[in-house]
């Protein structure tokens, strides 16, 4: 809920959090972004299905090149951002948790190592990636082949419940599609592809992604290989919100039963202002 208070010198702020005034009069505030970051990834998935519009139509008023470029490029957007929502929904999850964590019914003693590893935030996910190792017998390869943001998903699922994300649903997988995406684009390296790309998937995204969703339509008819021209579209961007919103819905959903809500009032807006289902 938004509040708005009064600094000590008189200006307004607006916070759409708890506002925390200390003993000198200091004003401390905690300003969510997930939101922002869902609503940049509508934006970015809206404005895709613009310009594959003007493509079908047969109304281009740019050059086909320059409008692919642009269909491209926020395409990306809407995969960044659509992890970026999933990212700073957990970290403000693990906040308001240790933000609370004196008042929680929880056994304190057995998650104090845990808050403090939060607290000192230096390495600390790897420090907690140490804990799930410790405390719950998880390899270290399965901890260590997987993504930080996983894992902050898991260890807020080992928290609640005392045992581990059942990762083989559809969602979790697509989740983890999802992030795959989103790290070969970051971490993007050319590479020399043939003319027949079904014989070769050197980026491991034609058999993740064919049949997720619809090709580019600037490229689908195209000799061009899948990743990176036929796979970034409107199609790609749409699922990307589909495959955020449905993960967190479902572990929400989940962890409901404890009485933490991740899916606040305004994502729930955000999704309905945009035209997208979070199922």
């Amino acid at each position: 809920m938004e509040k708005i208070t009064r600094d000590i010198n008189g200006e307004y702020i607006s916070s759409r959090s708890v506002v925390y005034v200390g003993e000198k009069s200091c004003i401390k505030s905690l300003t969510p972004l997930s939101g922002s970051h869902l609503r940049c990834a509508c934006l970015c998935a809206n404005k895709c299905k613009e310009i594959e519009q003007e493509f079908i139509d047969g109304n281009t008023t740019q050059k086909e090149s320059d409008l692919f470029q642009e269909d491209m490029a926020y395409s990306i957007g809407a995969i960044m951002a659509s992890v970026a929502f999933l990212e700073s929904t957990i970290n403000e999850f693990f906040q308001e948790f240790f933000y609370k964590f004196d008042n929680l019914t929880i056994n304190k003693s057995y998650w104090m190592d845990l808050k403090t590893k939060w607290d000192e935030d230096a390495g600390k996910i790897q420090k907690m990636k140490k804990t799930l190792a410790d405390k719950y017998g998880y390899s270290n390869k399965e901890i260590g082949d997987q993504s930080e943001l996983i894992t902050k998903y898991e260890i807020a699922h080992q928290i609640l419940f005392n045992k581990q994300l059942d990762k083989s649903c559809d969602a979790c997988v697509d989740f983890e599609n999802l992030i795959h995406l989103r790290n070969q684009l970051v971490h993007f390296k050319l590479k020399w592809q043939t003319t027949h790309p079904e014989e070769e998937d050197l980026y491991i995204m034609r058999l993740r992604f064919e049949n997720k969703f619809k090709k580019n339509v600037f490229m689908e008819k195209s000799g061009n290989c899948y990743f990176p021209d036929k796979c970034l579209g409107a199609g790609c961007a749409e699922w990307s919100i589909f495959v955020s919103t449905k993960f967190l819905n479902l572990f929400s959903n989940t962890i409901s039963k404890s009485g933490i809500d991740l899916l606040k009032p305004h994502i729930n807006r955000i999704i309905q202002e945009y035209s997208f289902s979070k199922t």
